[in-house]
């Protein structure tokens, strides 16, 4: 099995997960407990942490369901951040 490569855009999410989570006073496990088991407490703390495979859809639309986000607004806004983050700086 080839080893995928991690882009910018996993970074993002990888960031923006691990600070939702800190902001809203939820661990690993408690990600775990809502999400009922499908994505369990090794794989929240990687995800979190930008280690292993990237998130894959499944993960990320079941994320966005026990979080309450929706998957289509919150891919946009992370798409948006990079976007931002790329363009040059006006002085």
């Amino acid at each position: 099995m080839e080893k995928i490569d991690r882009t910018e855009l996993d970074a993002r999410f990888a960031a923006f997960l691990d600070g939702l989570l800190r902001d809203r006073g939820l661990s690993n496990a408690g990600v775990e407990r809502m999400t009922g088991g499908r994505i369990g407490y090794n794989r929240v703390r990687d995800l979190r942490r930008g280690e292993r495979g990237p998130v894959r859809l499944g993960e990320y639309v079941t994320l966005c369901g026990a979080l309450g986000l929706d998957p289509e607004r919150t891919l946009g806004r992370l798409r948006a951040d990079g976007d931002a983050a790329e363009r040059p700086r006006e002085t």
